[in-house]
């Protein structure tokens, strides 16, 4: 018996192949930032990209580096970032610790870009990182933005910007105006901002993050299906393409991103419980303090909801003398 071959089906499996291997051999490099919120979708955007073909280059900062043994299909390079390991970011120092860590680290990602030449097909940066934007408009090297948030919030965000004369300094705590819309923001209240955004050097941070500049495109962690109409509004303002790839925890393989060590002794007690009968409560994040008078009144809220709750403290985020509420508190 003798085979016969389809000479089209040859060639579309040498060219599939081919664009297997291509992508087997483009290189991403990606800058997380050092906090929780932000590199959880860093990395599991890593092992979405990986598991296309991609080989993924993690470039960090020294401060709370991820632990490399849990990803075993990337490769770590660690930049200098000049902080000490034993400060907080906690306690007002968070902005100084961002422009500083900015700042030091571009220099070394420059050197480490160049060193790795035409190997480095594109970056992904996570927008605290900021400087990544200018390493690579220098290195004529296509980048883009990672934004971990919703859209709805950026949106948000570029409004007061905007308009930060007309919506600053907020509506004092005894004032009724609190719960009045902000005019263009409809449904969102004064109280629902951020009482820091008041502060200039806060605005001028956060308009630094938003500024883009030179990146090709922004990835979503986002559902576009929620959120299209903010989406298509941030497009129409940046004019450059916008992808929400999100959620990646539905799409990422399961790994862990943790940067503290992760207390399991609950899983037990959930192993117990109805299923989807838990509320499960994290406050803090990984720069905000509380004081103990608020951690009473949410344990409060807690138990009078009648309901089983699974509540996740970071520790050291607890403090009963720095009071850094970001919303404020509801009305009665």
């Amino acid at each position: 018996m003798t085979s016969s071959s389809n000479p089209g089906q040859e060639k579309e499996m040498e060219i599939m192949e081919g664009g297997a291997e291509m992508r087997q051999q483009a290189c991403v490099v990606m800058v997380p930032s050092p906090f929780q919120g932000h590199v959880t979708p860093m990395l599991q955007l890593g092992h979405i990209l990986h598991s296309k073909g991609f080989s993924i280059i993690i470039a960090h900062a020294q401060y709370k580096a991820p632990d490399p043994s849990n990803h075993p299909d990337f490769s770590f390079h660690s930049l200098a970032d000049g902080l000490d390991a034993s400060n907080s970011i906690t306690g007002g120092r968070g902005l100084e610790m961002i422009y500083a860590m900015n700042e030091n680290c571009r220099v070394p990602l420059q050197e480490y870009l160049e060193e790795k030449g035409d190997v480095v097909s594109c970056i992904i940066y996570d927008n605290i990182m900021f400087f990544v934007d200018k390493v690579a408009e220098l290195l004529n090297l296509p980048s883009l933005v990672l934004r971990p948030f919703s859209a709805a919030y950026l949106h948000v965000l570029l409004h007061c910007l905007e308009n930060a004369d007309t919506i600053f300094p907020l509506p004092d705590d005894t004032e009724s105006g609190l719960q009045d819309p902000i005019p263009g923001l409809y449904p969102v209240r004064y109280q629902d901002l951020s009482k820091f955004m008041q502060l200039e050097e806060i605005r001028r941070f956060m308009l630094t993050t938003t500024n883009i500049r030179s990146s090709m495109a922004i990835i979503w962690n986002t559902v576009e299906d929620l959120e299209q109409t903010w989406l298509s509004r941030l497009q129409q303002g940046y004019k450059v393409p916008i992808f929400p790839l999100g959620p990646f925890h539905m799409i990422a393989p399961t790994s862990t991103t943790s940067l503290i060590e992760e207390d399991e002794s609950c899983l037990a007690w959930l192993d117990k419980q109805a299923p989807q009968s838990i509320l499960f409560v994290s406050t803090c994040g990984s720069i905000a303090l509380i004081n103990e008078s608020d951690v009473e009144e949410i344990a409060w809220g807690l138990v009078k909801s009648n309901q089983p709750f699974l509540w996740a403290v970071r520790p050291g985020s607890i403090d009963s003398e720095f009071v850094s509420l970001y919303y404020y508190p509801r009305p009665n």
